[in-house]
């Protein structure tokens, strides 16, 4: 019961801690592992963040100029929420997550952005990428993740947890 309490209460800081509850959770159907992994997806949003203050400095005016007309191109090819007038991101769209899936299908390259995203910050991006994709994954797979994915969905936090109510 004592490594059930510390696995559950551990960090999750790689992707050996996704497998590592994932392996907890198919060895005894605990449902607060579902819990533990989905939130993950309540990190804050890390590009949402840095693009809002990169937002906040561009001049309204300045998106028919270069460089910023080219960003505009790739937020609309991107579905990229913006508010071009207002410099805000509307939406609840997590960033992290719409940046990540872009990357991994091709569609965006991450220099592209103009913001810098760290090694942590990439990082950060793919943790909680793997989660998601984990719960839904499993959720396909086994109908008591589908049912904990769907009543995750409904708890308030980041807004990637609105991805779990299609699980």
């Amino acid at each position: 019961m004592n490594n059930e309490i510390s696995l559950l209460e551990m960090p999750i800081d790689s992707p050996e801690s996704l497998d590592l509850l994932w392996a907890h959770f198919i060895a005894t159907e605990n449902e607060k592992v579902i819990a533990r992994i989905a939130s993950v997806l309540d990190w804050k949003d890390v590009t949402r963040q840095r693009l809002q203050t990169w937002l906040a400095n561009v001049p309204s005016e300045s998106w028919a100029e270069e460089p910023n007309s080219q960003y505009r191109e790739m937020f609309i090819r991107c579905y990229f929420p913006i508010n071009y007038e207002e410099g805000t991101i509307d939406g609840p769209v997590d960033l992290d997550l719409h940046v990540a899936l872009l990357a991994h299908n091709g569609q965006l390259k991450f220099n592209q952005l103009p913001v810098h995203l760290t090694q942590d910050e990439l990082f950060h991006l793919a943790m909680k990428s793997a989660a998601l994709w984990s719960l839904t994954s499993m959720a396909q797979q086994n109908q008591v993740v589908a049912r904990l994915c769907i009543d995750e969905s409904k708890i308030p936090g980041g807004a990637a947890r609105l991805h779990l109510a299609n699980s």
